[in-house]
């Protein structure tokens, strides 16, 4: 029997990204580059009892405990004593107190394969093969999503552009034809790495500030696309394995914001049936093909969408790694029943004081919102350290001397389990108000 250690980055994207390339204008944020950091305890519903997480940061006991009442008991461990650029995989191959527990492990499952995936592997893992670090990058790009999408739907949509003059040009012909358009970094996630614009004088903003990076050095590379009145947004999640054979496994429907994502749920049966009768797995099938003859195998998510008039976009971008909606069909595999199925999303809160997150388990069991074996609907935190990483941080300042109490900044994950949407809402809105009525900033 298999025994599988579950390690990996979910901002994988920010480390296949070639540093000498042009960005995007972006605020630097160092308490959300922090949480998306500890995004990596998301990975635990992947776990049956055999198997091992590894995380960068601690999970909270508390947390750990009722997870463990639900189900999901694993062996994990962390070491947040790694650089901040520094990749899991880097720390699993050179830190020897963890070389005992690594060898309990027979397997390997990587959120994705980053630049010491293999390095691992080789150490540990000599019965597996992964896929090689330049393939990953290379399927991972945008560019290739767009080229592939071309090949294979004729789609004409997607402009890559290489070089500042490129992306003025390619601009003012799609704000000829249409309101705005999005700029997109070929590594860029979910809000974050992607631009709206909708005028010529800020096309020419943009344009200028990629002007002064190429002028220090730096190449270019961006996607261009119209922007598109979105009926709905979902994902395919599918697995190539190492001959090459096609298996599917779910299909979500994702709800995004402002060019964010906002949270996953798994798709209704008679929305599947409509998209198979419009072709839509056939094109699936050939993305796998087409990955495959490239050198990729393992899991894939294809991000798609259709539009308002209709239009079916299968390739929005392809995700060669495990996904949200991933985790998402993990946990409807776990608790959902024919009465209700999970909905993956999240709160971003901020606060100042100490936050117990023992106690707000506690409070939300008396509030009848978390879910329990016993009952029926609720909510299922998912995550402990997004929402305590930034304190972590504070005491440490703190114990060095500086005495000053930021507004910290956390993100509670969270799956809600109910039979139906007003239900959702219903526990929704009483952990909100659960949480502001401690203090606690919640935030849409």
């Amino acid at each position: 029997m298999d025994k599988i250690l579950y390690v990996g980055s979910l901002d994988s994207e920010s480390l296949w990204r070639d540093t000498s390339y042009s960005k995007l204008p972006a605020v630097h944020d160092e308490q959300r580059s922090r949480i998306v950091m500890a995004m990596d305890e998301l990975m635990f519903p992947f776990c049956s009892h055999r198997d091992g997480l590894f995380t960068r940061f601690p999970m909270e006991d508390s947390h750990r405990a009722y997870l463990h009442k639900l189900g999901f008991s694993f062996d994990h461990r962390s070491c947040e004593d790694a650089s901040e650029r520094e990749d899991m995989f880097c720390t699993l191959t050179t830190n020897t107190n963890l070389k005992t527990w690594i060898a309990s492990f027979n397997k390997l499952s990587p959120y994705s394969v980053l630049e010491r995936t293999q390095e691992l592997q080789k150490c540990h893992f000599t019965t597996q093969i992964f896929p090689s670090y330049e393939t990953v990058r290379l399927v991972n790009s945008k560019m290739y999503s767009a080229e592939l999408s071309k090949r294979l739907t004729g789609s004409n949509e997607s402009y890559p552009v290489h070089s500042a003059d490129e992306l003025h040009n390619v601009c003012q012909t799609i704000l000829f034809k249409h309101k705005a358009l999005l700029i997109k970094d070929p590594f860029g996630v979910s809000g974050k790495g992607n631009i709206k614009i909708d005028s010529i004088s800020a096309v020419k903003r943009l344009v200028q500030y990629i002007q002064r990076q190429e002028q220090r050095g730096a190449n270019t590379a961006f996607i261009v696309e119209p922007f598109f009145d979105v009926e709905r947004d979902f994902s395919c999640q599918f697995h190539l394995e190492p001959d090459g054979s096609f298996r599917f496994i779910s299909m979500q429907q994702m709800l995004n914001h402002h060019l964010a994502y906002l949270g996953s749920y798994s798709m209704a049966k008679e929305a599947v049936y409509e998209l198979e009768n419009r072709g839509y797995f056939k094109v699936m099938e050939n993305i796998g093909s087409a990955l495959y003859e490239q050198g990729y195998f393992g899991p894939v998510c294809v991000d798609s969408m259709q539009l308002t008039n209709g239009t079916l976009i299968p390739i929005v971008e392809i995700n060669a790694r495990k996904s949200m909606g991933l985790i998402n069909h993990y946990l409807d595999g776990w608790l959902a029943t024919d009465h209700r199925q999970g909905f993956l999303t999240f709160l971003s809160l901020g606060y100042r004081n100490h936050f117990d997150y023992e106690a707000m388990l506690q409070d939300m069991e008396r509030a009848k919102l978390l879910f329990t074996p016993l009952q029926g609907e609720g909510i299922v935190p998912l995550s402990s350290a997004t929402l305590l990483v930034n304190e972590l941080y504070r005491d440490r300042d703190v114990s060095m001397g500086n005495e000053e109490e930021p507004f910290l900044k956390g993100r509670l994950y969270l799956s809600v389990f109910a039979k139906d949407v007003e239900v959702r809402m219903r526990l929704l809105s009483g952990t909100r108000a659960l949480l502001a009525s401690q203090g606690v900033s919640v935030y849409d």
